[in-house]
């Protein structure tokens, strides 16, 4: 390297060993910036792929089978299974009885270990997966394991064989069984519509007991692509077990999660747009000022000849390190800060949350982050060449005219606020500002976000729930027109006077040989309409639906 270009690096070799430890914490800056960016936008993907990915590793199922719902305990499964669109068919029980002395419990049993094994298998989070072998082991989901954590045990008091009309009866004389929970664990389901918890028995649990307790059989079933899909599978359940047999479709169900998945990624994706904004004008502010010191050598330079493009080549090379310290922090930083990422319910889905290193972000992002820094020394450099000339330049033109038609405060305080400075004390003065406005809004955009989830939270009627609280009666309080006397005075002393109360009805209901469930509202001892109903979402939720 000869000329102008050697005297270039021999000042920037200078500038290095009196600024190095600036330079340096300058590159640091600009990584850590763009690696919490980089972070948000990875996140935001995860975010996106995370019931996708929690499907794809626990094999989960395309639709629910419910042929306990019908009375239908023991359907022909292996005629259903051999249908075309089935690929595979994992049969579970629903076990009633009483969980510790506490009435209505309901524990989820593999019928033959295809459910929880091949079907749904779900990702331990703590502990181990039951023995497939072992009666006495259960695992918990997440939500039940704040009731019976991994290490504990409990006792359950099966209901008999002979109680499937009052499943949730349990009388005195009944088997009871110590289980103990050996893990807990992650699957789909628990999301989807099983939200309250679950305890899961092993299949050798079933085995040994299925003549001593009440079993009501379903099944989960994952479908072939092209041969029909849940419609297919509907017909075939409704001519195979059981005439209005409902389906859960599953692709359904999983709106509700994705919609909220939804949320979280563009609020993650927002952020990180802010974080580029805010944070790159900021970064800039600092990085032009420290490549503006090489005015201060401007004329000497000039002096020996060294031309604008050289003068730029010299404040570049000079912020070579820097460059090379944003792309090593950024990509440190961007991996460290992703295990901050997903969060809320994404994180809760991820099968994998932690630390993780999404390629697709952080490969251009580490490149462009470094480029930009090295570019914009670049520039900066340049400008100073040209403008130094100018000096003495005047105050910015919008200053003045603020100057000259305004009050004596308002405009020193334009002043301070627009003009730029000359010689080495100029600054990015507009980078600043707008560093301040992207701030600003990203603050009243995050408190706008989360008051719009509040409220939503808090008006459950605009989802079409227009009551507070639902009570779920004994088998001994229901009678045959809706439930006792003495439950619905409890219930409306409890609720407060004026408080209204009523009674939803379910049912299966076939339609065009689909098992669809309908809901009612009645008064709590007969058939006239209750004190309240429900309401429609969107324009028209002050309407009420007539019951």
């Amino acid at each position: 390297m000869t000329g102008g270009r050697a005297a270039a690096s021999s000042w920037a070799r200078h500038d290095l060993r009196r600024r190095w430890l600036a330079l340096v914490a300058l590159g640091l800056l600009a990584g850590v910036t763009a690696g919490v960016a980089m972070a948000a936008f990875a996140g935001a993907r995860r975010t996106a792929t995370a019931l996708p990915r929690l499907r794809s590793s626990t094999h989960s199922a395309d639709a629910v089978i419910f042929a306990s719902q019908v009375g239908d305990y023991d359907p022909d499964w292996a005629a259903l299974a051999a249908r075309p669109e089935v690929k595979a068919l994992a049969i579970w029980d629903l076990l009633f009885g009483d969980l510790n002395g506490q009435p209505d419990a309901v524990i989820f049993g593999s019928d033959d270990g295809t459910y929880f094994g091949t079907v749904d298998h779900p990702i331990v989070v703590k502990g181990r997966m039951y023995n497939p072998a072992a009666p006495d082991e259960v695992v918990v989901d997440q939500h039940a394991a704040s009731i019976a954590p991994v290490g504990s045990t409990f006792t359950f008091a099966a209901s008999g064989p002979d109680q499937a009309s009052a499943a949730y009866g349990t009388p005195a004389d009944v088997p009871t069984f110590r289980l103990h929970v050996v893990g807990e664990v992650k699957e789909i389901d628990e999301y989807l519509f099983v939200p309250d918890g679950q305890v899961f028995t092993s299949p050798a649990f079933i085995e040994q007991n299925r003549s001593r307790i009440l079993a009501l059989p379903n099944a989960q079933a994952i479908l072939r692509p092209g041969r029909g899909g849940v419609p297919a599978l509907q017909r075939d359940v409704h001519e195979l077990v059981a005439p209005g047999t409902p389906v859960l479709d599953l692709a359904q169900v999983r709106r509700r999660v994705t919609t909220t998945l939804e949320v979280e990624r563009i609020a993650l994706a927002l952020l990180g747009i802010a974080v580029v904004l805010a944070g790159g004008f900021l970064v800039a502010q600092a990085l032009g000022r420290s490549v503006a010191l090489i005015a201060d050598d401007i004329a000497p330079l000039k002096a020996i000849g060294l031309t604008r493009r050289e003068v730029a080549f010299a404040g570049a090379l000079s912020h070579l390190p820097t460059t090379a310290v944003t792309l090593a922090a950024a990509f440190a930083t961007a991996v460290l800060m992703s295990a901050a990422f997903p969060v809320g319910l994404g994180r809760a889905i991820d099968p994998n949350p932690g630390m993780h290193i999404d390629w697709i972000v952080l490969a251009p992002g580490v490149l462009v982050s470094s480029m930009l820094v090295l570019a914009y020394a670049w520039g900066v450099a340049r400008r100073t060449y040209r403008g130094h000339a100018a000096t003495e330049a005047a105050p910015s033109s919008l200053a003045a005219a603020i100057r000259r038609s305004a009050p004596p405060a308002v405009g020193l305080g334009a002043g301070m606020a627009f003009d730029r400075g000359r010689g080495v004390r100029s600054i990015p003065v507009r980078p600043a500002l707008a560093g301040a406005v992207v701030g600003v809004l990203g603050v009243v955009a995050t408190f706008s976000i989360n008051q719009g989830i509040v409220y939503a939270l808090n008006h459950p009627a605009l989802a079409g729930v227009n009551w507070d609280a639902e009570v779920g009666p004994n088998p001994a309080d229901l009678t045959a027109r809706g439930i006792t006397t003495d439950l619905a005075a409890k219930v409306q002393a409890a609720a407060g006077k004026g408080a209204g109360i009523g009674v939803r009805d379910r049912a299966v209901v076939p339609v065009d040989g689909v098992g669809v469930p309908a809901f009612s509202l009645r008064s709590p001892t007969g058939a006239t309409p209750a004190t309240f109903g429900m309401t429609l979402a969107g324009a028209a939720n002050s309407r009420r639906l007539s019951v």
